[in-house]
């Protein structure tokens, strides 16, 4: 899946865990809109469970990433 979204009220968190888990197995997503798109707290544990291939994103905050860069899955 591929985002290219601005982020409005109607787009904030538009990927949330719902989104992420109806995606298919080990499907990619790749962010190229604004980094609320996405709930980071709901893509974070879907990530750590193997669902998802990958996911990049040119912006996601900064406090999540350092969490999971720690244990090398950001």
């Amino acid at each position: 899946m591929v985002l290219t979204l601005p982020l409005t009220d109607a787009t904030h968190h538009i990927i949330n865990r719902d989104i992420l888990l109806a995606m298919k197995p080990k499907a990619c997503l790749i962010n190229f809109g604004r980094g609320a798109l996405i709930d980071e707290g709901d893509l974070i544990p879907v990530m750590q469970s193997g669902h998802l291939q990958a996911a990049s994103s040119m912006y996601l905050r900064k406090n999540h990433c350092q969490k999971t860069m720690s244990s090398g899955q950001c």
